[in-house]
């Protein structure tokens, strides 16, 4: 579908719904119901799926801040999409200078065209900046995450250090003519919920089990500890944002003890509402959700 096929209804409801969207950088309560950040949510994504290219398998020129001058970046296929940017891996990180022997990279580009620039000032999510704000989020919580780790609420016992936040590491920021580029690790055994339905896992083993109740629980360190500095941040925690780390090279990769789940990306909630706050939801339908996560159909 190209841009000028859009169709109108969805357009209006980025512009609507944004524009009574409190903003994430508020970091106050949003005004609009889970089922509304939903819908806004699945609207962007087919706005920016009519509307973005699908760079796999091409390639891409960088500045190379060291040496002032310009260096080829080789895409591999799209391995996900959300609102914020596209995720590629990167077939050459050596011209990065990082190495390949124990972790892949990827890059992570956001939805940006002449085209969606128009809409900007109704979503700031397509001014090819929207990654800025994420790189600005994985700042503040790592952070925050060295405060939330002196609570009681922190769970001491769980397979990440209290010293590093446990997610996929941004490496790096790249200014670019797309956007704000970022550079990130690319975990090479990690696995889905999804994934794991896929290869029949029905039931959550305990380690599983005890992995999310230490996510659920670092949550609510987060949100106490967010809350003392005066603007409650609600930690997206959501199943689809969770990886099950178990492969050696991984789990040494994230400094991590022992197998278990790490986030995808260092986020808010949608609206940073609380959605999977410990304060709303009970651990029991936390641990439900998930489950139903591993034979949700793609």
């Amino acid at each position: 579908m190209s841009s000028l096929q859009t169709p109108l209804a969805i357009s209006l409801s980025l512009g609507i719904g944004t524009a009574f969207m409190p903003s994430v950088r508020a970091e106050g309560p949003a005004l609009e119901s889970k089922y509304c950040s939903s819908f806004l949510h699945k609207a962007r994504l087919k706005f920016i799926d009519a509307n973005v290219a699908n760079l796999s398998n091409t390639a891409i020129r960088v500045e190379d801040g060291e040496k002032g001058t310009q260096i080829e970046l080789r895409l591999g296929r799209r391995v996900g999409r959300g609102t914020r940017g596209a995720f590629y891996p990167i077939e050459n990180p050596e011209v990065l200078g990082l190495s390949a022997e124990f972790s892949d990279w990827g890059v992570k580009i956001p939805h940006s065209t002449p085209f969606l620039r128009t809409f900007k000032d109704l979503d700031p999510s397509f001014n090819g900046q929207a990654t800025r704000e994420e790189f600005r989020l994985f700042s503040k919580l790592t952070d925050l995450y060295a405060e939330a780790a002196k609570l009681p609420e922190f769970p001491h016992a769980a397979a990440w250090s209290a010293t590093r936040f446990p997610t996929l590491d941004i490496e790096r920021a790249i200014e670019h003519e797309l956007g704000f580029l970022l550079v990130k690790r690319k975990l090479r055994g990690a696995k889905s919920l999804m994934d794991l339905g896929d290869e029949g896992l029905r039931e959550l083993p305990p380690e599983m089990v005890e992995s999310l109740e230490d996510v659920f629980a670092m949550s609510a360190a987060i949100e106490k500890a967010s809350r003392a500095r005066g603007a409650v941040i609600y930690l997206d925690i959501a199943p689809s944002n969770l990886l099950w780390v178990s492969e050696s090279e991984d789990l040494a990769a994230l400094s991590m003890k022992k197998p278990g789940f790490v986030l995808v990306e260092a986020d808010v909630t949608p609206g940073n509402q609380p959605f999977y706050s410990p304060s709303t939801m009970t651990l029991e339908k936390f641990l439900f959700r998930a489950k139903r996560r591993l034979t949700k159909p793609r």
